[in-house]
């Protein structure tokens, strides 16, 4: 364990280093990286997010005060193996895209909505790609196809409820009194829950759009070192999808005339299927986003990591077959 730290020290030290020694020498073409990700941050994370996350801290305060936990939790608690919060969380992810579903089942915990096991286990399950973004940015910006966007958001979103449903536990109906308790307990004034949902959502899409800066700014960075090597275009497009799934996907869908990676797959059915699980994984860039909320509640991020790898896996595996009948 201490050499593990000591390792991720050593790489961090390196990597600070090369930016501290490249920046200099590359400063007009970083500083344009810079500004085309504050111009996503302006264009499409800030509306697409921000009311997403006032929406979701004003759910948690009403699900709280009005005792709603109550009334839901057996239909959710049959599904995935928890309280009946998780299903408007799920929902509200879903068409709010990363990080709100997993911010908002911080919030729960934090509002004493859900158990700390359940937390753990929904924050990946949660964190899925929004329908705005898939349709009108992967879609129709990238791809110019908006059927292929909501394919992507679709799939992805089937298979986090299949590995949600495999990872839930089973013959677990403890717990309601326990909800039904905490909920009591919280509450307060509208406006204070106002106020406070407004000023703490800020602050988080603040933090949100500072992870997708950095990690935009190292994808571009690695995509272009992939290219003095000589690097596969695709293979390029995928690395940068790994940290920060955005960029990489616009690099992924000008791979069309690019050669192939995979013998059986020509480029575009490739580029399609590493989109969709550039989609379903997130990047590295989300996975620091979900942790930016999961740590200040006291949550460990093993089964998100755990979640996030299998549902790439399902949605990679869906989408290879969707390209091999060319429905995708």
């Amino acid at each position: 364990k201490i050499f593990g730290k000591r390792l991720q020290s050593i790489l961090m030290l390196m990597l600070t280093s090369a930016v501290i020694v490249l920046f200099p020498l590359r400063s007009e073409q970083l500083g344009e990286w810079v500004r085309e990700s504050l111009v996503f941050c302006y264009r499409t994370v800030i509306p697409g997010v921000f009311p997403f996350m006032v929406a979701s801290n004003l759910l948690a305060f009403c699900i709280s005060d009005v005792g709603f936990i109550s009334r839901r939790q057996g239909a959710a608690g049959r599904l995935l193996g928890c309280g009946g919060a998780v299903l408007p969380t799920f929902l509200i992810g879903a068409f709010a895209g990363f990080p709100v579903g997993a911010k908002n089942i911080c919030a729960l915990y934090g509002a004493g909505q859900c158990e700390k096991e359940e937390a753990e286990r929904m924050l990946g399950v949660c964190s899925n790609a929004g329908l705005g973004f898939c349709v009108a940015v992967l879609g129709g910006g990238m791809w110019g196809d908006k059927a292929f966007g909501l394919k992507v958001w679709a799939i992805t979103l089937v298979s986090s409820l299949i590995v949600g449903v495999l990872l839930a536990p089973r013959g677990n109906n403890s717990g309601n009194k326990t909800y039904i308790e905490r909920a009591e307990e919280k509450g307060g004034s509208v406006g204070k829950a106002v106020t406070e949902a407004v000023a703490d959502s800020a602050v988080s899409v603040l933090k949100v759009c500072g992870f997708v800066t950095v990690f935009g700014l190292v994808g571009r960075a690695a995509a272009s070192f992939t290219e003095i090597l000589g690097v596969n275009a695709v293979m390029g497009g995928a690395i940068s999808s790994l940290l920060e799934f955005s960029s990489g996907c616009a690099k992924l869908s000008l791979l069309a005339d690019s050669e192939t990676l995979i013998g059986a797959f020509d480029a575009v059915k490739t580029a399609k299927t590493l989109s969709v699980l550039a989609m379903a994984h997130s990047g590295i860039s989300v996975h620091f986003q979900v942790s930016a909320f999961a740590f200040p509640q006291g949550l460990s991020m093993k089964k998100y990591y755990v979640t996030k790898l299998l549902v790439s896996i399902v949605s990679a595996v869906i989408a290879a077959f969707l390209c091999v009948f060319g429905a995708l």
